[in-house]
């Protein structure tokens, strides 16, 4: 940090007159404490800044400035005018093209905004700048900014070949400057069945287990995503969707087989215990015809673990 960017900062954040919380998810590693290094500098230059840090849960380190917006990247240089103006709230009324309040009410599932930058981008701080006027008027939509050559594993499991690079829900994405409306008119007509597993993860936690289940149960089928959240590596991931599989159960006997028989698919590629959660599922389905299943495990040359999870769900289902 150059003495004139830390004037900068000092200048834009004078009386801001509210505490400015940051949350900071650590890692240990060399991306995670130039993270550390930058938020302590930050609160160094401006009292009101209050740091709250917990270790990552993603292996990576990010700092949320927002409820919907983090960053996987240390905004200096052309990245600090966008980063600053969202912290005083300087940016509203500035973006050109954001779209009107009625259009954005439209969006009623979290959207996740993933934008790749480089440090030397001359493009980047304008995309930038523009999605986190987005997330500003929209709660709903969530932003990421991504340092591509900090982050570079992550660039590369996102096929990002040059910045800025905009990302919506792995799926959709745009290189270079963004329209906004453009980007939006995508987060409102998107297929549901196509919602990743991080924005499937948000609305459980956001708005409530039920809530996802009703869209699946509307939509008639199981998402992919939600799959991938019944055997995520991480056990708080796999309670909520569990939370959403006990829903569908109670009210739809063809999706919560479809349901079972997705999971069956990985049961064989997955860790111990996401099978002891997988066969726990069995078990509470209530559903008799998948006994052979179980018994298969029960006798079969699986962990002594797993196979006692087989034993539990045959009880749970009565033999």
């Amino acid at each position: 940090m150059t003495p004139q960017e830390k004037e900068h900062i000092r200048h834009a954040l004078k009386g801001v007159g509210q505490d400015i919380r940051i949350r900071l998810h650590e890692s240990d590693d060399e991306p995670g404490r130039a993270i550390r290094e930058f938020c302590e500098m930050l609160q160094a230059l401006c009292p009101e800044i209050r740091i709250d840090s917990e270790n990552s849960n993603e292996s990576v380190s990010f700092f949320e400035i927002a409820e919907n917006v983090a960053y996987q990247a240390i905004p200096l240089g052309a990245e600090l005018p966008p980063f600053l103006d969202f912290l005083t709230g300087a940016e509203k009324g500035n973006i050109s093209g954001l779209p009107e309040g009625e259009l954005l009410s439209r969006i009623k599932a979290p959207a996740l905004l993933t934008v790749f930058i480089a440090p030397q981008c001359p493009h980047c701080p304008h995309t930038v700048a523009a999605l986190l006027a987005l997330a500003n008027a929209c709660k709903n939509v969530h932003v990421r900014v991504t340092d591509g050559e900090m982050f570079v594993q992550a660039a590369a499991d996102a096929k990002v070949r040059s910045a800025p690079t905009t990302i919506l829900d792995d799926d959709f994405r745009w290189t270079g400057a963004v329209d906004l409306r453009e980007i939006v008119d995508a987060i409102i007509n998107r297929n549901p069945a196509r919602l990743s597993a991080a924005t499937l993860q948000q609305m459980i936690e956001e708005k409530s287990p039920e809530a996802v289940s009703r869209m699946m149960l509307s939509s008639g089928e199981i998402y992919p995503g939600f799959i991938d959240l019944l055997t995520h590596e991480k056990w708080s991931v796999r309670l909520g969707a569990m939370v959403v599989f006990e829903f569908i159960n109670s009210e739809s006997d063809a999706l919560a087989r479809d349901a079972l028989n997705a999971l069956w698919k990985r049961f064989e590629s997955a860790a111990d215990d996401v099978k002891g959660d997988i066969l726990y599922l069995y078990g509470e389905s209530g559903r008799p015809e998948i006994r052979a299943r179980l018994t298969g495990v029960q006798s079969g040359s699986y962990a002594e673990a797993v196979r006692e999870a087989a034993t539990e769900a045959l009880e749970t289902l009565g033999g």
